[in-house]
């Protein structure tokens, strides 16, 4: 699933993506976002849709351009 169909309080671990372009590989690994990793949605901003997601070492802010392109499984 990916992170863009998630509700606020679920998580996954992070298994693929959908868009395996440079540019976004280059941008997960600057924001330290790596495969088998367990992301949680903490909140999603109304005003651009943006994701605020958490794992074990840090919280971030992704787009909902990101968020649609990174998938997640066993979410709960």
């Amino acid at each position: 699933i990916s992170i863009s169909a998630m509700k606020i309080g679920a998580a996954g671990i992070f298994v693929g993506v959908r868009d395996s372009s440079a540019t976004l590989l280059k941008y997960l690994n600057k924001k330290n976002l790596a495969l088998g990793a367990t992301i949680k949605v903490i909140d999603i901003e109304p005003f651009d849709s943006s994701y605020h997601i958490e794992t074990k070492t840090h919280r971030l802010v992704i787009n909902s351009n990101v968020a649609e392109n990174l998938y997640l499984k066993n979410v709960k």
